[in-house]
Parts: structure tokens; sequence; C-alpha cells
């Protein structure tokens, strides 16, 4: 079950809580720069509710281009959430996880 979503300038966002059980495993995280004009600036990790442990932090992406991650997404999904943030200067991305 594929999950969407758009972000604007936040923090903290949730992406999957350790109470949802989508899938078994994460095959491919699409973050994608929908700003014409503006780069995001995002974080992408686990979060225990104590620690952070970042797939990517501080990754800029271009106007109008798309991070893929794609390598080592598995994580137990009993412990942690899934979260981002987008800490660009109002930039919008759209997040597409398989």
């Amino acid at each position: 079950m594929a999950i969407y979503a758009n972000i604007v300038q936040q923090t903290g966002q949730t992406l999957i809580t350790s109470s949802d059980r989508h899938g078994s495993n994460l095959s491919k995280i699409s973050i994608a720069n929908t700003s014409n004009s503006h780069k995001a600036i995002v974080d992408v990790y686990l979060d225990d509710g104590t620690e952070h442990f970042y797939f990517i932090k501080h990754g800029t992406i271009d106007e109008g281009t798309a991070l893929i991650l794609s390598d080592c997404l598995a994580f137990d999904r009993s412990r942690f959430d899934l979260k981002i943030d987008n800490t660009g200067n109002s930039a919008t991305v759209s997040v597409i996880i398989i």
C-alpha cells in the first residue's frame, strides 16, 4: 500500500506511525520539490520518542526535482515513527512511499 503526502514547510510530520502497519518493508521514498522558486531542505528520520536516526539530514532538493531513497529502508515498525522535516523557504514537497 502506497502512502502519499504533500508537506509545506513543517517539522516533525509523521509519515508512518509505530502503530501503522503498511506492508513489511519500504522499497522507495520519493520526495519531489513542487515549488517553482524555492529549494526544499529535508530530513527523513526514524523517531523512537527519545532519539532520531536519519536516512537523510539537511538534504537539499532543487526546484522541480526529486530525491529518491531506495536503499536500507527497513525498520522496526513497532518501535519507530517515520518522520520528515521540510525546512526550506516555503517549498512544498510531495512524498510517495512504496
